[in-house]
């Protein structure tokens, strides 16, 4: 009389023949009643159990619920009634399962990269990290920090490519030498030794030429004191023509100096209490301008080889030199000699004093003495309507 062989679940598997051995119906051996040398396939039947079918080939008559061990993957799989799926929901492997063999949740981890997956149920998303294994270590990472007062302090370090780059911190701590950051500098100004590191609040770059690529908001302008934004607008370019709708004011007695390319020329300044404008280049003149229409004239022009200075004139020949008509509303000292060259001189005053004995008159134009009849007629002359007084040389009579 046969067996009847009966599934877990109640269901006929096979209806085993008495003396035979049935070899595809499972991966185990089925021994019919009767069989001569049963033996060796029933303890075979328990090593495959034993080993969970280990092969490199999945076993080719599985039932539901049948376990696999993988050689090849060297995971262990349990087969669904259509294909083998990892037991554990982790596959380790070099190249992405294909997503028949996935459930939700099954992990997939990329042991070529060291990347982690997640299935979703329609596509395997990263858990991280971003950076694959020949890249280096790329991103933020938070960590605890100890600082000198062993107060443990949250930062984020941000790397690229297995380098610390920066370092965001909370607030600003001095981190000791016995706690310091691999890759982070030493504080330059610190007065320790050995020099501790400082973080300071925001981010703290490694390196100190680093630079933000953009334009933060922020930074578009400065804030003063008050909280206000200046903008680009309210800034004199150094390189370039500006303009002001406010007064400069320059808080030094250096002043403000004026130059071609590095070659300084004149420097307005303070020197002691004196306000002073002062030329930098030696023997270089000075000047004056004021524009007339389309062009400038020199109303004050400096000859500083001689030591000449010129009013409206351009080429002085004396230490003052003047162009055009004087007034003084005061006295007028000349302490070397007068001498005027034009036709006429008019002297309106009351009071007319010579400190000299004796006026001298007639003298030629080249300043020597004339003959008699040269000087016929020199003399003084006294203004009246009634006829003028006359004290002159007479050369006719001689006297």
């Amino acid at each position: 009389m046969s067996y009847r062989l009966n599934r877990t679940d109640g269901q006929l598997l096979v209806d085993l023949t008495d003396g035979i051995l049935d070899t595809t119906t499972t991966d185990l051996t089925l021994i019919g009643k009767n069989y001569k040398g049963f033996g060796e396939f029933l303890n075979e039947n328990f090593i495959g159990l034993l080993e969970n079918f280990a092969s490199t080939s999945q076993p080719a008559n599985p039932m539901v619920g049948q376990i696999w061990f993988d050689k090849q993957d060297n995971r262990l799989k349990v087969y669904d009634g259509e294909t083998f799926r990892p037991a554990n929901g982790t596959v380790v492997s070099s190249t992405q399962p294909s997503t028949d063999d996935l459930s939700v949740g099954d992990l997939w981890i990329d042991n070529t990269n060291n990347k982690l997956y997640i299935w979703d149920g329609s596509q395997l998303t990263l858990v991280g990290p971003d950076y694959s294994a020949g890249q280096g270590k790329t991103g933020f990472e938070v960590t605890s920090q100890l600082d000198s007062t062993d107060v443990q302090r949250t930062i984020l370090k941000l790397f690229l490519g297995d380098t610390l780059v920066g370092i965001y911190a909370p607030a600003q701590f001095i981190v000791p030498t016995e706690y310091a950051i691999a890759g982070f500098p030493e504080w330059a100004d610190d007065t320790f030794f050995p020099k501790r590191q400082l973080l300071k609040q925001g981010f703290n770059p490694v390196s100190s030429s680093f630079k933000w690529n953009g334009i933060a908001s922020s930074a578009e302008g400065l804030i003063n004191d008050a909280g206000e934004s200046k903008s680009a607008r309210s800034f004199l370019p150094t390189d370039a023509n500006g303009a002001t709708t406010g007064s400069i004011r320059i808080k030094n007695s250096a002043g403000l100096s004026v130059g071609v390319g590095d070659t300084e020329y004149m420097i307005a300044k303070v020197v002691g209490t004196t306000s002073t404008i002062e030329t930098q280049q030696s023997n270089r003149d000075f000047a004056l301008r004021v524009r007339t229409g389309s062009s400038f004239k020199n109303a004050l022009y400096v000859d500083t080889s001689e030591d000449y200075i010129g009013l409206w004139k351009t080429n002085p020949t004396a230490a003052l030199d003047v162009t055009g008509n004087g007034n003084f509303t005061g006295n007028l000292t000349v302490e070397g000699n007068l001498t005027v060259e034009g036709d006429s001189t008019f002297l309106n005053t009351t009071t007319l004093r010579v400190e000299d004995k004796n006026i001298e008159l007639a003298l030629l134009d080249d300043s020597t003495e004339g003959n008699d009849s040269q000087v016929d007629g020199a003399g003084i002359i006294v203004r009246s309507t009634q006829g003028s007084k006359d004290f002159t040389w007479t050369q006719s009579t001689a006297s």
